[in-house]
């Protein structure tokens, strides 16, 4: 069945039906000489991975989990911060124009609806010396109901496509739509449209929100936009005291 699976020009896909984690394997095969366009897809991760170290919880038969492995070009080099945003941007597109549902990206790299999780991304790198070699873009997207774990076990609220908007969309058709809009989407990467693309799509703009800030601590911030360096420009609930964040997670709402 799975050799009948297509996806668009210039990806090939590797289906397993279980791992410990698909950036891993993207990795290895990065630094094997793999070329750009390998596309991992595992029904079950028993490693898999968020930001700062966090597990992501993959159900099979609910999700997407998957890797695409990138090869950067000179240009891209200098904002290769860029690509996790890549990845949510593409989501968020796909959704929206594809689908009819509506997403937003939460400053630095989940995918929203209503509010609400359902889908992390992890980019991470294959480095020769100064060299960036290669950029693995790790996302798992909750489809089904099922693919969400109990709150508890989650740093913000979590949901599925299903659950917000009735669909039950097949996971191979979101893949396709998901990696022609990543390839749209791409071609930006380096240029301000795509500040302005991720600025247009950015959850809780000019809204307050508490921010666990650089230093740990959790404050109250009015969100402005995302600036050429990929930071979040905030300020004071006043309005003074502006300031660029560049490492930071947003408080889950209960918590404000």
């Amino acid at each position: 069945m799975l050799n009948q699976i297509e996806l668009p020009k210039g990806f090939r896909l590797l289906h397993l039906p279980e791992t410990g984690s698909t950036n891993d394997d993207c990795l290895a095969k990065a630094q094997q000489g793999e070329p750009e366009g390998l596309v991992i897809v595992a029904d079950a991760q028993s490693k898999g991975r968020g930001r700062q170290g966090r597990a992501w919880f993959s159900q099979p038969g609910n999700s997407l989990t998957f890797t695409v492995l990138l090869r950067s070009s000179a240009l891209e080099q200098t904002c290769s911060a860029r690509f996790t945003a890549l990845g949510g941007l593409a989501l968020v597109t796909c959704l929206k124009q594809d689908f009819g549902v509506p997403a937003q990206l939460k400053w630095p790299n989940d995918v929203l609806i209503n509010s609400r999780k359902t889908c992390g991304i992890l980019a991470e790198t294959s480095w020769r010396g100064s060299q960036l070699e290669a950029v693995v873009l790790g996302m798992g997207v909750n489809i089904l109901s099922g693919a969400v774990p109990a709150q508890g076990n989650l740093n913000y609220p979590a949901t599925s496509i299903q659950t917000e908007t009735g669909l039950s969309l097949d996971r191979w058709n979101l893949l396709y739509h998901l990696l022609a809009r990543l390839s749209e989407l791409r071609q930006y990467l380096p240029k301000a449209e795509f500040i302005d693309q991720w600025n247009q799509n950015l959850a809780f703009k000019g809204q307050l929100a508490f921010v666990r800030d650089d230093d740990g601590e959790k404050r109250q911030y009015r969100i402005h936009s995302v600036q050429e360096d990929g930071g979040l420009l905030v300020s004071a609930a006043d309005g003074s005291q502006r300031k660029v964040v560049h490492s930071g997670e947003f408080c889950p709402p209960s918590f404000s």
